[in-house]
C-alpha cells in the first residue's frame, strides 16, 4: 500500500476522529493536549487524551420523567447457573447483561444498538477493579443499559471469543489485556477497543462514562457513517494482515536447518543477560519458550543456551515473581528484575513451570531447580487440588485486608519488616530478613514480596546451608506459612479447564519418574480418570466444568492437551488404557475438527485445525490458533501428539499419514516464524532425525528393568518413545509393542536414536554407556543467524 492509499484510508477513521475531539474535551474547554499510556497492560486503552471530565451521559437517555429512562431488567438471572465464576460474580450488577449467545445479538439487531464485549476473568485484579468502579454504578449502567447491549465473557471459558477479539484490539490499538472492552455494530464489526478504564478522568486517560457516552453520541446521530466507516476499516486491517503475513524473512531459511535454531536465535537476541528472561518489563516466564530453549540445550549441548536457560531460571524462582513461602509463581513480573509481582496465581503457568523446572534440572543438573520443581507442583497439590482431584484454574490477586472489608492486590503474600520480627522474633528474623527480604525493591503500599539475591542462591550452591542453618531457615519458612494460612485467602477459581488440568497431569506423571514417592503419581491419576469420566459422560469431551455445571463448548486444545497427557501417562504407568484412550481421543479429534477440503496454499492456518470442531455453528469467522501464548496452542500440541502417537500405530496407520500431512504443512512457517510457535517445534523432535525410542523386553517389576527406566529418566531426551514389550500388547492397534527376545533371559533394552537401531544391552550400566556416547556423539554447535525474521 502506497502512501497516497494510507492517506485516504485515514478518513475510515473520521468517525473516530469526532469521538477523540470529544473525549479530548475540545469542544467544550479549548483543551487538546497529547495522549499519556500507562505501561501495564492492564490499564492501556484505545484512547488515553488528557480532558476535563464533562458528564455527556445524559445527551444519549431520554428526559429523567420518561419511563423509557429506568433500567431494564437487571441481567444478573442470565449469568447466575453459568459454567463461569467470572460470570457470577457479575450477576448482582445493575448492569443489564447478557452471556455471548444469539439472545445478545437479536437484541442489539432488532435494537438497532452498538455492543459492548466485556472480556475478563475470575482471577484478574483489574477486572475487579473495573466492576467495583463502572459496572456496579447505577449511573453508568444507566448509560449501558439505555445504549447498549452489554455482553460479558470469560476468558477461561471462550478462548475462543477471547482470541478473536484480542486480535482485533491489537489490530486496532497495538496492544491488547484484560479487562479487554470492544465495541461492536449490530452487525459485529468493531468500531472501538480498549482495555482498563478509570470511572473518572485520570492520568490522561478519559473515564468510562465518556468513552460511553461519546460512541453513543455517534451512533445515534451517524449510524450509517459508522458502519460505513467500520466496514472500510475492517477491509483496511484485514488487508494489512494478509500483506504483514507476507513479508519475507530478511533471508530464505536452509531446508536441511533444524527449525529450532532460527527460532531460538531470535530469543537470543531478546534476551535480558542481567536479569534473564526475555524483554523489558512486564516480564513474563515464557515457559513454552523456556521449554524450546531447553530441549534445543540438549540437543546442541551449546554452554551459552544452557547458561542462558539456568540464570533465567535461577532469577525468575529467586524473584518476588515466586512465591518465596508456597512455591508456586504468579502470572508475572512489573519489573526487569522479577521483584514485584502482579499477584494472581494461575494452574496454566504453574502447570507448565513445574515441567520447565524438571527439565531445567535434568539439563543442568542444579539441585535449586529441582527444588523449585517440587515447590510448584506441591502448591499445586496444596492449593489448587479440588474434592474431586482436578485442579482450580487460578488464585486471585486480592484478598481481604485483615481486620477490615476492603481488599487489597497482594495482601496475602507481602510483608513488612516489623511482621517478619513480630513472628520469628528477634533472635531469628535478622538472617531471614538478610536472605528474602529487600526494602529497596518496589512495594504494594509498603509491603513487600519476599526473595533472593540470585548471587546468594549460586553462593549455596557452591557451598551448601549447614543442617543447622537449614534447620533454621526451614522452621522460620513454616512460622510464616502457619502465620499467613491464618489471614483471609485469596478467591478461587473452581472452575476445572479440561486443557489446563491435562498439562497438570503432564507434569504430574512426568515428576513421579524423578521425584518417586511424594504423590505426584497418584494425583495424575485421579485427575485423569476424572477428565476422563466427565468427557464421556458429557458425550464428548467439554472445556469446562464449575460447581457441576459442564460448559457446552468444546475446543481443539482440550483434546489435544488430554490426548498427550494419555501419552504421558503410558510413559509413566505402561498400562495400555493410556495408548488406547489417546488413540480414540485422537480419531474423535480427526473428525470433529480436520478441515474438511485442502483451501489456499499460501496460508497454512486455513488447513490447520480450527478452535472450534467443524459441527459446531459459529456466528464469527472460523478461529485458528497457531501461536504459543501463552498456553500452547492446540495445532502445538496435536501435531507433537500425532508424531508421537504414530511410533506406536506403525508407518501405515492413518495417525502417521496426518502427522505428516500436518508437519508439511506447518513446517515453512516453523522454518521462518518458529519463535512465534515454540511449542510446535517439539513435533519437530518427533522426527526420524531426533528421536530416541527404548523398547524394553521383560515384565515391568522386574528390577533390571526399573534400573533401564531410571537411566532414561535420569537424562533429558527431547522426542522420547518408551515401549514395554512383555507381550501382553494389542498389537492390532499398536504394532510397536510387538514382544522382542529376552537376551540370555534377561530383560533386554532396544535403543534407536536418529533412525539407527543399536545392539540390544541387558544391562542398565551397558544402557547408560550407550546413551552417553550418543548424546556426545549427536552434540552440534548452535548457528547463530544474523538475521531476525
Amino acid at each position: 500500500m502506497d502512501r497516497n492509499e494510507w492517506v485516504k484510508s485515514l478518513a475510515v477513521c473520521r468517525w473516530m476522529i469526532a469521538i477523540v475531539v470529544i473525549l479530548t474535551g475540545v469542544m467544550v474547554s479549548g483543551e487538546a493536549e497529547a495522549s499519556v499510556s500507562d505501561r501495564a497492560p492492564s490499564r492501556d486503552h484505545a484512547l488515553s487524551p488528557r480532558s476535563n471530565d464533562i458528564d455527556v451521559g445524559d445527551a444519549v437517555l431520554p428526559d429523567n420523567n420518561s419511563p423509557e429512562r429506568s433500567p431494564e431488567r437487571q441481567g444478573g438471572f442470565r449469568l447466575e447457573n453459568t459454567a463461569s465464576a467470572y460470570l457470577r460474580k457479575h450477576a448482582d450488577n445493575p448492569v443489564n447483561w447478557y452471556p455471548w449467545g444469539e439472545e445478545a445479538l437479536q437484541k442489539a439487531r432488532s435494537g438497532n444498538r452498538l455492543i459492548m464485549v466485556s472480556i475478563g476473568y475470575a482471577s484478574c485484579h483489574w477486572c475487579h477493579v473495573m466492576e467495583r468502579e463502572s459496572f456496579s454504578d447505577a449511573a453508568t449502567a444507566d448509560v449501558l443499559n439505555h445504549a447498549f447491549v452489554s455482553i460479558k465473557i470469560d476468558r477461561d471459558e471462550r478462548p475462543d471469543l477471547d482470541h478473536t477479539f484480542m486480535q482485533m484490539a491489537k489490530r486496532m490499538i497495538g496492544h491488547g489485556g484484560w479487562p479487554l472492552h470492544l465495541f461492536l455494530t449490530p452487525e459485529l464489526q468493531p468500531i472501538f477497543a480498549g482495555v482498563y478504564f478509570p470511572p473518572e478522568t485520570r492520568r490522561g486517560q478519559p473515564s468510562f462514562r465518556r468513552v460511553l457516552s461519546s460512541l453513543a453520541l455517534s451512533w445515534r446521530d451517524s449510524p450509517d457513517v459508522v458502519r460505513q466507516d467500520a466496514a472500510r476499516l475492517g477491509a483496511l486491517l484485514s488487508r494489512f494482515d494478509q500483506e504483514h503475513v507476507k513479508l519475507p524473512g530478511l533471508m530464505k531459511p536452509s531446508e536441511t536447518e533444524d527449525p529450532a535454531d532460527r527460532a531460538v536465535a531470535f530469543w537470543i537476541a531478546r534476551f535480558d543477560a542481567e536479569n534473564g528472561g526475555f524483554g523489558l518489563e512486564p516480564k513474563f516466564p515464557q515457559p513454552s519458550v523456556l521449554g524450546l530453549l531447553i530441549r534445543q540445550a540438549r540437543k546442541t549441548d551449546d554452554p551459552l543456551l544452557r547458561e542462558m536457560v539456568e540464570a533465567s531460571l535461577i532469577r525468575m524462582a529467586s524473584g518476588g515473581v515466586r512465591d518465596q513461602l508456597g512455591g508456586g509463581f504468579h502470572r508475572y513480573a512489573v519489573d526487569r528484575r522479577w521483584d514485584l509481582p502482579h499477584f494472581e496465581m494461575m494452574l496454566t503457568d504453574n502447570a507448565q513451570l513445574a515441567e520447565v523446572y524438571r527439565q531445567g534440572a535434568l539439563l543442568t543438573d542444579n539441585p535449586y531447580l529441582a527444588e523449585v520443581a517440587r515447590g510448584v507442583l506441591d502448591t499445586l497439590l496444596k492449593r489448587f487440588r479440588l474434592e474431586h482431584g482436578c485442579f482450580a484454574s487460578s488464585l486471585d490477586a486480592e484478598s481481604t485486608v485483615p481486620g477490615k472489608e476492603e481488599k487489597s492486590e497482594g495482601i496475602y503474600y507481602t510483608w513488612t519488616e516489623e511482621e517478619l520480627v513480630s513472628q520469628l522474633g528477634e533472635d531469628h528474623a535478622g538472617r531471614f530478613i538478610e536472605s528474602f527480604f529487600d526494602p529497596f525493591a518496589q512495594s504494594v503500599e509498603g509491603r513487600y514480596a519476599l526473595r533472593r539475591d540470585p548471587k546468594q542462591v549460586l553462593e549455596e550452591l557452591e557451598q551448601p546451608l549447614t543442617p543447622e542453618q537449614k534447620a533454621l531457615r526451614d522452621s522460620a519458612i513454616k512460622t510464616l506459612n502457619e502465620a499467613r494460612d491464618q489471614r483471609p485467602p485469596p478467591f478461587r477459581d473452581e472452575a476445572v479447564i479440561t486443557s489446563l488440568n491435562a498439562l497438570t497431569v503432564t507434569a504430574l506423571i512426568r515428576a513421579e519418574a524423578q521425584f518417586p514417592g511424594l504423590g505426584y503419581r497418584e494425583a495424575a491419576l485421579r485427575c485423569a480418570d476424572t477428565l476422563w469420566q466427565w468427557s464421556r459422560s458429557e458425550s464428548g469431551v467439554r472445556h469446562s466444568r464449575f460447581e457441576g455445571v459442564m460448559s457446552g463448548a468444546v475446543f481443539l486444545e482440550d483434546y489435544a492437551t488430554l490426548i498427550w497427557a494419555m501419552l504421558d501417562l503410558y510413559d509413566g504407568t505402561f498400562d495400555q488404557i493410556w495408548l488406547k484412550r489417546a488413540l480414540e481421543l485422537t480419531t474423535e479429534t480427526m473428525r470433529r475438527f480436520r478441515p474438511s477440503e485442502q483451501k489456499s496454499e499460501e496460508n497454512s492456518s486455513e488447513q490447520a485445525y480450527p478452535m472450534l470442531p467443524r459441527d459446531v455453528e459459529q456466528v464469527l469467522p472460523v478461529t485458528t490458533r497457531l501461536e504459543d501464548d501463552p498456553v500452547p496452542s492446540g495445532n502445538s500440541v496435536l501435531l507433537a501428539a500425532l508424531r508421537r502417537l504414530a511410533w506406536y500405530t506403525g508407518e501405515e496407520s492413518e495417525i502417521m499419514r496426518e502427522a505428516k500431512r500436518l508437519m508439511a504443512l506447518h513446517l515453512p512457517l516453523l522454518r521462518t516464524e518458529g519463535w512465534r510457535l515454540p511449542a510446535m517445534l517439539h513435533a519437530w523432535d518427533f522426527s526420524t532425525d531426533h528421536f530416541w525410542e527404548l523398547v524394553i523386553a521383560g515384565d515391568q517389576q522386574e528390577p533390571e528393568v526399573q534400573a533401564f527406566l531410571k537411566v532414561m529418566h535420569a537424562r533429558l531426551l527431547p522426542g522420547r518413545i518408551l515401549i514395554l514389550a512383555d507381550g501382553d500388547g494389542d498389537e492390532a492397534l499398536f504394532p510397536a509393542l510387538n514382544p522382542r527376545q529376552r537376551l540370555e533371559n534377561k530383560p533386554t533394552a532396544y535403543l534407536c536414536s536418529q533412525g539407527v537401531c543399536h545392539l540390544p544391552v541387558t544391562s542398565a550400566q551397558a544402557l547408560s554407556d550407550l546413551l552417553d556416547r550418543l548424546l556426545t556423539a549427536r552434540n552440534k554447535p548452535l548457528p547463530i543467524h544474523s538475521d531476525q525474521p
